[in-house]
Order: structure tokens, then C-alpha cells, then sequence
């Protein structure tokens, strides 16, 4: 915060003017060198010059480094990618990272992000600084008119009137006031480029220090009434005067005013005002509602030392070799006309002057009074051409020297002859190697701030999105399938009485309602603290890098899954959050994730079934098959046995048949029973130990198979199941066939 006092007296508002114009004023005093020498630069990249200069041969090696680098800082878009912080199970957090990266995108194509952002790194190689700044615009129509379109207001502003005009009535068509209704027609960010000059802040040693940022807008009074109203737009001086490069004044077509946007951190508020109009013009509190409050990134400030936030070109660092290579320049080229075909010649020799004027080949040119020629030393007598050697050698020497001089501005600025795309065809591989990675330890130190800037304009970006805009305008914008909590309600009672969701609602019905997605959204702590906000690179070499990720994780998932196929169904859940655990650590995964989530899901089901119901091996079915026949066998004779006490006791006692014929069968069942389930009890101790032979010998397999996953689990489960029913089936079939003869005779 500036140490500047509010001055005494007046009204506070008029004190609020003084007090900002005064902070300009600040600024302009310490930024005032820099802002000259960036003018100057500007004119040297565009080789501007003026009629003194025209004839002066330069070297324009700040245009050749600028062309080199820009490309080699930013090429693309940066994507935006945002995750869950953790990457824990979140449901919630992954579908709402999925609505606000695709609704990002969808601004920086709009926008035209990458234009805007090589203006900015352009702004850094040049003057030094490189900025940008971010809007919120809502578009409103009357309630009464669809058709009515009300657009926001023209400006640099950002329109908080939503939560006065937005209302969940608008059943009637005008306010109390007669004002007719207004309702949000749709809403967008905009992004701005601003110019380096148009650009200020606070006086400060560090970014952190910097306590209020502004910059200027021109506006035409149509704008400023349209903005401001027609009582303060109307009273605003027209005080813009436009200048070139060169300081001359430069005629515009319409006057215009310029207009200062404040946003004051210490007090939370955004301020409109004109430093000829005592009067501020606007006046909101904290707007946007951003973690940072500002709505623009960090600058991008090349050379920065940790006394003051004004930048050092890079440019100056290199000025004065510069220099040498224009002077350089200008003596080679005036050396190159110098040495050229001149001498002096006899003038009594006639015919000479034809030899070089006529540019004759092939022929000979008559001379008159040979003998005198001949006598005077013929051709070598009566033409002295000037002396080249000499210039010659200087020339040469002037090129050697402003290769010196490039070699020198090459170790101050780290542009190697590899980066250049120049090298020695004499020079391996690995020289040409280390050459470049010697370089690419300050070249990424530029491209990591380029990507910071750009990762921090995405994430203000999407922040405005998650603060401000409605849940029907991200719905639209993102196109993601998600229902609200009343059409879930509906689903589940149509799946409750039996009825099956249409294939368009399904996906839907198993995600997050909106009013989930929105809830995180406008939760700013929360939202801070589950999600992350990044960008992929913007450089193009890292697009090969996503093409090896893609290519990894399907080969990784892939094999996983083969080798997967022999698992143990109790190792399925286990198997299933490994998988899902390496598939959330590439970034390039997130698409696969709720698919990869699904499937598992229903592998760990299937594999719970197929766990509570066992298939026996073969020798658990060998085993039970030796036990129903031999209880067949037994049944048999039994059956036998009773036949003949049945007709002895007939043939001995008919009077007693009836009650020893019962008492006898309780007693054989009796006997039968006990003896079958000692048979049982063997047999189940049989299988039990087999059980657990099998057991350890698949724990065993098992061990040396744990790093690989779930491949064709589904197609084993599905077999294992259709076996266990045919296992199950043959069982009772058989057992029924055994117990028939014993219940006939009972």
C-alpha cells in the first residue's frame, strides 16, 4: 500500500480521484525510463527510421532472436486439465473437473486465446512485459421480449447487476419501478490483451508487494454514456491523445477518453475514474470474487531483480553488442562499394576505353600506332587499375570481427548456432546434443513462465466460470449428460417398479445430479481445496510426449488385463483399485476413467457371485460321484432286505404285519441315516482338505502373477458360472435319482 495520505477536506469521493491519480502519477515517475526504452525497441524491431538513418546499412539481430524464440515459447493453445487434487474416488470432483475443462476450452477457442497470448510473449521479448486481462459479461433481454435483446453494457467492466436483475419470479413483465424485467440471456469471459503501456500497478519491489493493479481503456462518449450513464459519460473530458512510436501526435478519427479501471486489494473494490474528472465513475466491490482478487496473471517480466516489479528488456542487455554489429554492418557495406573495377588510363592510347565500358568478349580491339603502344609497355603501360588488395583484406577482416561480435551476444543471450538450426555437418550426434541442452537450460526457464502465465489466465478463467456462471449456461456450453435431482428421483422410481431407463439415460443416472456439480462449483474453499487447475504444455515437441503416454497406458492396461486372466475371483476387488490406481496417474487417462470405473465395478460383482458359489475340480466331482454310487449301491441291497423281512413277516404273522413292518423300517431308515452321515462327514473332510491343497497352490500361482491385471476376467467368470450350473443341476438330478426307490417304498 502506497504511503500517500487522503487528502483533507473535500468530499471522499473526490479524495478517492486524487489519491489514485497520485498513485499514477507514482508510477509513471519510476516506470517513465523503461516505458522510453521500450518505445525505442519497438522502432529498433521494426527498423523504423528516419530520414538521416535511411542510408545506413543495419543488422537487425533483435528481429532475427525475437523470430527465433516466439515460436520456440509459445506455438499452441495450452489444454486445459483439471483434476482431482488427490486423485482420490470423487465422483463429484471428476465429473465437475470434466464440465469446467470443457467449458474452458471452449473460451480459449472463442477468444482466440493464442493470438492473444503471442501479443503477450511478443510484449516480453520486446519491451518486457506481457499481459492480459479478464472479464465477466452477462448478456440481458427483457422478460416481456425474447427478442428484445439487452447486451451488456460496452466497456471494460464486469456487470454485477445479475443477482439485482435475476430473479427465480419474473411472472411480471415490469419492476415496481416500471423498469421492464431483465433476465440472463446467456454469459461469457472475455480475455483482453493490453498494451504494455496501457498497464500499471502500485509501486512495489515484488509482485507480492503490489497492493492494486489498472489499466487504461479509451472510450468514445457513446461508450463512456453507455457505460457509465449520460450524467457522467456526458461530463467526462475527451483527453486521449494518440502517439506513434516516435512521439508526433497521431490524428484518430473520433476523440476518445482515457479511462483508468482500479482494482484496490487492500479494500477489495474495483474503481472507475478519469484523472480530468473529479468524480470516480464506478465504484464495486470485489466483483469477480477471485482467490487472487485480480483480474489479471502475473506479468510476464523478464530480468526481474527483488527491488522493483519495472523490467529489464533483454534487449538492453545485449544493446551494445548491437550496436557493434550495425556499425560493423555499415563498414562492410560501404567497404563492398568501394571495391569495384576503377583506374586511370593513358589517354593517348586510343581504343582502351571500349575494353570495360562495351564489355566486348572474345574480341580485339584495334589500336592505332601499335610500335608507339608497344613502346610505352603496351597494356600494362597505359592502364593502373586501384589498389583492391588492401580493401579486400579489410573487408574480410570486418567479417571476421562481426562473427566475433555474434559469437559474444550468443554467450549473453544463450542463442547457440544448434538453436539457430545451424551446425557443423563435421559434429556428431552427441555434440550437437549436449549444444542444445547447454542451451536449454535458459530457454525452459522462459517457457516455464510462459506456461505459468498461461496456466494462470486458464485458472481465472474457470474460476470466473465456477463463481459466476449459471448451471444451464455450463450444461450448454460443456454438452456433459448429467440429470437434476428431480429427473434422478423420477429415474429411480421408474427403475423401483420395474421399469427399464431409456440407453441415453443410463450413463447419466449412475454420474452426479447438477445440483452436485454446482454445489462444488460455488463452494469456493471447497473447490480449492478437491480440485486443480493446470494446463498441459504449450510448446509443440510435448505433443509426441502425449502420443508415448497414450501408447504407454494402453499397453500397460492391456497387459495388465491378460495376464489377469487367471486370477483368483477373491483377488478381483484388489486387482480392480491397482488398475484404477495406475490409470489416475496419467493425465491422458481421465477420458478412460469412468469407463475403467464401470468395468470393474462390474468384474468385482461378478466375481463376488462367483466366489459365494465354488466350482468343484475334478477331483472334488470324482469323489462325489464314488459317494452316490456307492450310496446306490446301499440303497439297494437295503431295498432288497426289507423286501424279504416284509414277506417273511407277511407269511409268519399277519396279524402283527402292519406294526412290525413299521417299526422295523424306523429302525433300518435309522441305521441308514447314521451310516450316510458318517459317509458324508468322510467325505466332506475329503473335499475340505482338497479344497485346501488347491487353495494354497493358487495363493502360491497367485504370488508370482500380482502385478498383473483383469484381462479376460469377464469371459472366466462368465464360464465359471455356466459351469457351476451345469455342476449344480447334474447334483440334484442325481441325488433325486438315488432318493426315488427309498420314498416309493416308504
Amino acid at each position: 500500500m502506497s504511503d500517500i495520505e487522503q487528502p483533507q477536506g473535500g468530499t471522499p469521493e473526490i479524495s478517492l480521484v486524487n489519491r489514485w491519480t497520485k498513485e499514477i502519477e507514482l508510477y509513471q515517475k519510476q516506470a517513465g525510463k523503461w516505458e522510453t526504452k521500450g518505445k525505442k525497441i519497438e522502432r529498433r524491431y521494426k527498423d523504423e527510421r528516419n530520414v538521416r538513418e535511411e542510408k545506413v546499412s543495419r543488422y537487425n539481430i533483435l528481429w532475427s532472436n525475437v523470430q527465433t524464440l516466439l515460436p520456440a515459447l509459445y506455438s499452441r493453445n495450452p489444454k486445459p486439465d483439471f483434476q482431482r487434487r488427490f486423485l482420490a474416488a470423487d465422483p463429484v470432483g471428476r465429473v465437475t473437473c470434466e464440465v469446467l475443462e470443457r467449458a474452458t476450452s471452449y473460451v480459449l477457442e472463442k477468444v482466440d486465446f493464442r493470438a492473444i497470448m503471442r501479443q503477450c510473449v511478443t510484449d516480453r521479448l520486446l519491451p518486457g512485459r506481457g499481459t492480459l486481462w479478464l472479464r465477466y459479461v452477462p448478456h440481458w433481454r427483457d422478460a416481456s421480449d425474447a427478442s428484445n435483446d439487452y447486451v451488456a453494457r460496452e466497456g471494460f467492466e464486469v456487470d454485477d447487476d445479475a443477482d439485482a436483475n435475476e430473479s427465480n419470479d419474473v411472472a411480471q413483465d415490469v419492476t415496481a419501478d416500471g423498469e421492464p424485467v431483465q433476465e440472463l440471456d446467456y454469459e461469457e469471459v472475455d480475455v483482453d490483451y493490453v498494451h504494455w503501456t496501457d498497464f500499471g500497478h502500485t509501486v512495489a519491489r515484488t509482485w507480492q508487494e503490489v497492493t492494486a493493479v489498472w489499466r487504461v481503456a479509451y472510450l468514445t462518449r457513446r461508450q463512456l454514456v453507455k457505460r457509465f450513464g449520460p450524467e457522467k459519460g456526458n461530463a467526462v473530458p475527451l483527453d486521449h491523445e494518440p502517439e506513434d512510436l516516435k512521439g508526433q501526435a497521431v490524428t484518430e478519427y473520433q476523440k476518445k477518453a482515457r479511462i483508468y479501471e482500479i482494482w484496490d486489494k487492500d479494500t477489495m473494490t474495483a474503481i472507475w475514474i478519469s484523472r480530468v474528472h473529479p468524480e470516480p465513475l464506478d465504484v464495486r466491490d470485489d466483483p469477480l470474487g477471485l482467490e487472487g482478487f485480480f483480474p489479471c496473471p502475473r506479468p510476464l517480466l523478464p530480468n526481474g531483480a527483488n527491488d522493483s516489479v519495472i523490467p529489464v528488456p533483454d534487449y538492453v542487455m545485449y544493446q551494445d553488442q548491437a550496436g557493434e554489429l550495425d556499425e560493423l554492418t555499415s563498414r562492410i557495406t560501404l567497404l563492398t562499394r568501394a571495391i569495384k573495377a576503377a583506374g586511370v588510363r593513358d589517354a593517348s592510347a586510343p581504343g582502351l576505353e571500349r575494353l570495360l565500358s562495351e564489355g566486348l568478349e572474345n574480341v580485339l580491339v584495334p589500336v592505332d600506332a601499335w610500335a608507339a603502344f608497344a613502346e610505352k609497355g603496351g597494356l600494362v603501360g597505359a592502364v593502373q587499375m586501384l589498389p583492391m588488395a588492401d580493401l579486400a583484406q579489410t573487408l574480410l577482416t570486418l567479417y571476421d570481427a562481426r562473427e566475433k561480435v555474434k559469437q559474444d551476444l550468443y554467450e549473453i543471450t544463450g542463442m547457440s548456432d544448434i538453436v539457430r538450426g545451424a551446425s557443423d555437418p563435421n559434429e556428431t550426434y552427441g555434440a550437437q546434443q549436449l549444444k542444445a541442452n547447454f542451451v536449454s537450460i535458459r530457454l525452459e526457464d522462459i517457457q516455464a513462465d510462459v506456461q505459468r502465465f498461461a496456466r494462470d489466465a486458464v485458472s481465472l478463467i474457470a474460476e470466473i466460470m465456477a463463481n459466476h456462471f449459471s448451471v444451464d449456461t455450463l450444461a450448454e456450453i460443456s454438452g456433459y449428460a448429467l440429470m437434476t435431482a428431480m429427473e434422478k428421483e423420477v429415474a429411480s422410481r421408474i427403475r423401483a417398479l420395474g421399469g427399464e431407463l431409456p440407453d441415453d439415460l443410463k450413463q447419466p443416472f449412475e454420474e452426479p445430479t447438477w445440483e452436485e456439480v454446482a454445489a462444488l462449483l460455488h463452494n469456493t474453499t471447497v473447490r480449492h481445496y478437491r480440485l486443480d487447475i493446470e494446463t498441459d504444455s504449450t510448446l509443440k515437441m510435448n505433443q509426441l510426449q502425449e502420443k508415448a503416454d497414450r501408447t504407454e497406458l494402453l499397453k500397460a492396461v492391456g497387459d495388465f488385463l491378460t495376464a489377469a486372466a487367471n486370477a483368483d475371483p477373491t483377488l478381483v476387488p484388489l486387482l480392480g483399485q491397482m488398475l484404477m490406481f495406475a490409470v489416475r496417474a496419467f493425465p491422458v487417462g481421465k477420458s478412460l476413467e469412468a469407463s475403467l470405473q464401470e468395468t470393474v465395478d462390474q468384474l468385482v460383482a461378478r466375481a463376488k457371485q462367483a466366489a459365494s458359489n465354488p466350482q468343484p475340480n475334478p477331483a472334488q466331482m470324482k469323489a462325489q460321484s464314488d459317494v452316490q454310487i456307492a450310496q446306490g449301491k446301499n440303497q439297494a441291497a437295503l431295498q432288497g432286505k426289507l423286501a424279504e423281512i416284509a414277506a417273511d413277516e407277511r407269511a409268519a404273522a399277519a396279524d402283527r404285519q402292519q406294526e412290525a413292518q413299521l417299526a422295523m423300517v424306523e429302525r433300518q431308515a435309522q441305521m441308514i441315516a447314521e451310516r450316510t452321515q458318517a459317509q458324508l462327514q468322510a467325505h466332506l473332510e475329503t473335499v475340505r482338505a482338497a479344497n485346501e491343497s488347491t487353495l494354497e497352490q493358487q495363493r502360491v500361482a497367485f504370488e508370482g502373477q500380482l502385478q498383473l491385471l483383469l484381462a479376460s476376467i469377464k469371459a472366466a467368470a462368465q464360464v465359471e458360472s455356466a459351469e457351476i450350473a451345469a455342476g449344480a443341476t447334474l447334483t440334484a438330478a442325481q441325488s433325486s435319482a438315488a432318493a426315488q426307490p427309498l420314498l416309493e417304498n416308504q
